[in-house]
């Protein structure tokens, strides 16, 4: 059997199983619920999460833990194009938006103005805050957008700098997209509503 690099990234040799999607968006997945079954605003229908271990074992283990007890029965096949127990609720996740989201609500404590939610993605993501390494974006928009000095670039291919109009609008469009999130999550649904 020929692998090619994008079936190498979804073969667990360990498990000697398929995974449908990349490690990191279950990683993703893990964070956003822990999130929700924390939060006051979100109410976990743990019915949808059979097989997880609960609230208490998601609150009370990290996501390594849980991925080396609960990931191969939860999220793997095995054969290839099976259907996993747990699977997204699409076949094309838009990965760097949520992380994205993802970052802007785990900076968001308290309900902080949109530029220091901006300002502390910004310095997190090119390792300015000494809390990780520098990380470069994937695609057209990354973390590294969210400073006044960056280049933006319009829809027409033109490049202006953002105004802090333009950064508090892409803050609140990552936050809004990290309460539908959140809502679906804690529906068992991940990263959006099924169609």
């Amino acid at each position: 059997m020929v692998m090619y690099y994008k079936d190498k990234l979804r073969y667990n040799k360990e498990w000697k199983r398929w995974i449908p999607h990349r490690w990191r968006l279950y990683v993703y997945w893990y964070k956003f619920l822990v999130i929700a079954e924390k939060s006051q605003d979100y109410s976990v229908d743990w019915k949808q999460y059979q097989g997880w271990g609960g609230a208490n074992y998601i609150l009370g283990v990290d996501f390594n833990t849980f991925w080396k007890d609960k990931g191969k029965q939860l999220f793997s096949t095995k054969e290839r194009n099976q259907e996993p127990k747990f699977n997204l609720t699409t076949n094309q996740p838009k990965t760097e938006g949520i992380r994205l989201s993802l970052l802007c609500l785990e900076k968001n404590a308290k309900d902080k103005p949109y530029l220091k939610i901006a300002k502390e993605v910004y310095e997190y993501e090119l390792g300015i805050s000494k809390e990780k390494r520098p990380r470069h974006p994937e695609g057209e928009f990354g973390a590294d957008k969210l400073h006044r000095d960056s280049e933006w670039y319009t829809k027409d291919g033109d490049v202006k700098n953002p105004s802090n109009v333009d950064i508090q609008k892409a803050v609140g469009r990552y936050l809004k997209r990290s309460r539908k999130i959140l809502q679906c999550v804690s529906k068992g649904m991940f990263p959006q509503e099924r169609k």
